[in-house]
Order: structure tokens, then C-alpha cells, then sequence
């Protein structure tokens, strides 16, 4: 077992939630927490929203690539986390699957060249 084996899954058993991970960093560090063995929500402000940059079609097709590519637990959620509503759903549909939260990433509300729309 090599160094980089040991350390490979060093977030096994922990949860993460990253808002605005549809896209850009939020996408990358979804993806990296993955690799590194958390289980991870992806979030969008809507269910198509990586349509907006021509990153994929779905939040649930987004979550399905991470989760091959990663070879980890990986769900979608969506929804307007200035809305208070949103996120406590957010916040119930993680803690039914998981149970928990334990690392949360707020990469949401850039809307860099997306009109708002992203």
C-alpha cells in the first residue's frame, strides 16, 4: 500500500453538501470530496440547472457521472438557498439518506455570464 492509498478515502463515512455544484468549482469540489470518500449532495437552484453552461441536462445525471466517476454515494437536491423553505428540504432529504451533515461547501449565487439564470 502505497502513501497515496492510506490517504485515498480520507473523508469515508463523513457527508457534504455543496451548494451551486452544477458547475465550476462547485462541481470540482463535489468531485474531489467524492474521491476522497464522502458522500456527497450535489446542488442546483433547479433540477436542469447544468443545462445553463452545457454541463449535462440534469442534477440527477450530474450526480449519477460523479458517482461512477468516483466511485462514491453521490444525490442530487435543488433549490433557492436565499429561500428559507429550500434549503430546510435540502436539509431533510440529506439527513434522510445520511443522516447527517458534516462538511458544507456554499459555492452558490456566482451566476458569472449566466444572466441570473443559472
Amino acid at each position: 500500500m502505497t502513501a497515496a492509498d492510506s490517504t485515498a478515502r480520507t473523508l469515508a463515512g463523513q457527508t457534504a453538501w455543496i451548494t451551486g455544484s452544477s458547475r465550476g468549482l462547485g462541481r470540482v469540489m463535489a468531485e474531489e470530496l467524492a474521491r476522497l470518500g464522502a458522500r456527497v449532495a450535489v446542488h442546483g437552484s433547479r433540477p436542469d440547472s447544468p443545462t445553463t453552461f452545457g454541463e449535462g441536462t440534469t442534477m440527477d445525471q450530474l450526480s449519477n457521472d460523479i458517482a461512477r466517476g468516483c466511485d462514491a454515494d453521490v444525490m442530487a437536491v435543488h433549490g433557492d438557498v436565499t429561500c428559507e423553505a429550500d434549503v430546510a428540504r435540502n436539509v431533510a432529504e440529506i439527513r434522510q439518506r445520511w443522516g447527517r451533515i458534516d462538511i458544507l461547501v456554499c459555492c452558490a449565487g456566482g451566476d458569472i455570464g449566466a444572466g441570473g439564470t443559472g
